[in-house]
């Protein structure tokens, strides 16, 4: 059973309508380069810690070429590190072969708090969200799955949480949904559509969101776009074209800027291969 490309891509795209490489985009980011993770590992995306120190993503190893003993984790990756590739990291997330597949992640500060999608390979619709927080020795328990924000029929994705821990947002039917709590020993409250000033119809696949919560990067249709508010109690404003530079390669999500405001990471993926590539802005911040 191949279920690869239904648990990472929103939709499918045919590959004949789009032929520009990622690397070639040159308006406003200009290419820099790609995580070197070992080709034993199928990639999902992830998101850069909050102190961007670290990129945290899904990974999956096994049999891949008949997609049978497949082991997956959340990994961090130290991007200080003279050779990244050599301080992967897994957090060792409760798993046994063929069981379930862990990616898209997002981590509060200090990686206390670690949210990701678990799928127990059953196709893009059994997406779940799921919880777990760093122990004193540094490994992660209490894993949990997020009753109270899933939703049993479709597909819950790309989430992000806050640096304390509290809030979270993340993808259901193309919509941005939005919950929070009062502690980490609480459920969080019944989630709620995130709002804008106006109607938005975009087929958002993803959104990041600055450690503030004021601005908000989304991907759609290959499109990024940017939302601001001027605080949290607020709508956000209507998305704006941020850059469409990407508009025809074959699928990006995940995105994340390093505290720099200025450096990108980017999930990029095709039919057979995927990557998290890193850009540069050619002047300016992102917000």
């Amino acid at each position: 059973m191949n279920v690869k490309l239904p648990l990472i891509l929103c939709f499918l795209y045919s590959a004949t309508a789009f032929s520009q490489s990622p690397t070639t985009v040159n308006e406003l980011f200009v290419y820099q380069d790609s995580l070197k993770i070992p080709q034993t590992y199928e990639i999902g995306p992830g998101q850069l810690t909050k102190n961007g120190s670290h990129f945290i993503l899904g990974l999956m190893d096994g049999e891949l070429d008949e997609y049978v003993n497949l082991v997956s984790d959340i990994y961090s990756i130290d991007l200080s590190a003279t050779n990244p590739t050599e301080t992967i990291k897994g957090f060792q997330l409760p798993n046994a072969p063929d069981s379930v597949r862990y990616f898209q992640c997002s981590a509060s500060a200090n990686e206390d708090v670690l949210v990701y999608v678990s799928n127990l390979y059953a196709g893009w619709n059994d997406n779940e969200l799921a919880i777990s927080y760093k122990q004193p020795d540094g490994s992660y328990g209490k894993h949990r799955v997020l009753k109270e924000l899933n939703d049993s029929l479709e597909s819950d994705a790309y989430p992000w949480i806050s640096a304390d821990g509290l809030r979270i947002y993340y993808n259901r039917n193309f919509k941005i949904l939005y919950a929070e709590r009062k502690s980490w020993d609480e459920p969080f409250s019944k989630p709620v559509p995130v709002t804008f000033q106006g109607q938005v119809n975009l087929e958002i696949v993803s959104a990041w969101f600055t450690d503030d919560e004021l601005n908000m990067f989304i991907v759609a249709n290959n499109v990024i776009y940017r939302a601001s508010r001027k605080s949290i109690n607020e709508p956000f404003s209507f998305p704006e074209v941020f850059t469409n530079e990407f508009k025809n390669v074959y699928f990006i999500a995940g995105l994340s800027f390093m505290p720099d405001k200025k450096t990108l990471f980017l999930y990029y993926s095709t039919e057979d291969k995927q990557s998290i590539l890193k850009y540069q802005l050619k002047k300016g911040k992102a917000w």
